[in-house]
């Protein structure tokens, strides 16, 4: 069954994707399943620091295999090999026919929460 699930508070991130999104290098996180936002802002968090987003948009209708390396570069990544690596350290049996939701965000300016840009 496919995983289904909605961010209404924060989104998680590994430490890695907190200090490219803080570098201006992330615009988008890639979820495994069918996820949405039905806020129109919400906190990037890496556990200890955190980063207020609007959220762009929501792709839930694409599968792994279908990602591009436009989708790895808004990840942060070089290309989209370097992406499926990355995302199968989180989701080890994930298969190209799996759906994924792609969450596309911009930071939030004069929060101060990030480095006060």
């Amino acid at each position: 069954m496919p995983r289904s699930y909605s961010y209404t508070r924060m989104i998680k991130l590994s430490r890695g994707d907190m200090s490219l999104l803080r570098a201006g290098k992330k615009t988008c996180t890639i979820r495994l399943g069918d996820a949405s936002v039905p806020v129109p802002e919400i906190e990037m968090s890496d556990g200890r620091t955190s980063v207020r987003v609007r959220i762009t948009s929501v792709d839930n209708k694409r599968t792994l295999g279908e990602l591009t390396d436009d989708d790895a570069r808004a990840e942060g990544f070089a290309t989209r090999e370097e992406l499926l690596l990355d995302l199968r350290k989180y989701y080890p049996s994930v298969a190209a026919a799996d759906q994924v939701t792609v969450i596309s965000f911009q930071p939030i300016t004069g929060t101060g929460t990030l480095f006060g840009i």
